[in-house]
Formats: C-alpha cells, structure tokens, sequence
C-alpha cells in the first residue's frame, strides 16, 4: 500500500503541474491582447484598438465571443492604421477568430458590430503568439493528461493489490 500511496503523490503532482502550466500557458498567451467586454444591443458597435508592430510579428489575430449568439447577428472588422479595411467578416459562431497580416506598425481597430438582441461581447486583438508561450500550454495539457491516465492506472494497481491480500 506504500507503494501505491507513493504512486498517487507522483500522479497528483504530475494534475497539479499540467493544471498550473495550462493556467499559466493561457495567461502568457493573453497578456499581449487588447480585450475589452461589453453589453451591446442592435445597431450598437463595440471598438477595441491596438498598436501592432510587424517587427514584433507580422501576423495579428482578433477573437470575437457572443454570450448571447444568434447566427448572423454579429459582424467584425479590422481597420489598418490608414483606415483601409483588412477583414470584414460577418461571426458564424459564439466564438471566432481569424488571424490577418500586418504589413505596416500603427494602431489597427477592431470593430464588432451587433445587429441582434443585447448580448455580452467579448473582443479582443493583438500578435498571434510565439510557438514558445503557446508550447507552454500545450505542455500542461500533455501533463494533465498523463497524470489522469497515470491516476487510472495507479487505481487499477491498488484494486488488484487489495485483492491479493
């Protein structure tokens, strides 16, 4: 029974690291990001604005979420520093994202627009993350998982050891 009680330590660290590099993966992720929430209704806009730099990285990305969606009810766009339009996108779903180039440095405008019921939205937009801060992540999922299949197995190994004795 030592044996298994050493076993689960191992398994519950192995949870609680894949819980802790998830939650930290996530929030390195979202530190560089302009968000902004709000209740919007019909006819309403929501506007978040950015400064992005191409020498940071040359692709940006948006997110759009809708508490309260209804399809075709939500519509985005993302607007240079030179006030062209890069994406216009009507929100197929409760929660988008799309990534764009960003060819010159400025402030780029994300304007989500809402021709619905009143609905909370979530926007926000800035760089698509590095691979470094998106691994960090993925490495917490890959932790998590195996301390689940970990606390199976040590499960599995403790009924079959009660059964013995």
């Amino acid at each position: 029974m030592q044996k298994a009680a050493t076993m689960l330590a191992v398994v519950g660290g192995l949870i609680a690291a894949g819980i802790a590099l998830s939650f930290f993966g996530s929030m390195i992720i979202v530190e560089d990001l302009v968000q902004q929430t709000e209740n919007i209704g019909g006819g309403s806009t929501l506007e978040i604005t950015a400064e992005l730099d191409p020498e940071i990285n040359d692709e940006g990305f948006y997110v759009v979420q809708a508490m309260q969606f209804s399809e075709g009810m939500i519509s985005a766009r993302v607007i240079d520093p030179f006030g062209g339009q890069i994406i216009s996108k009507t929100v197929e779903s409760g929660s988008y994202q799309e990534q764009f180039e960003i060819k010159s440095g400025g402030t780029f405008t994300l304007i989500i627009e809402n021709a619905g019921e009143n609905s909370d939205i979530i926007g926000a937009i800035g760089h698509v993350p590095d691979s470094g801060k998106v691994s960090v992540g993925i490495a917490g999922s890959y932790l998590l998982i195996a301390g689940l299949i970990g606390m199976v197995v040590v499960g599995i190994y403790a009924v079959k050891n009660r059964r013995k004795s």
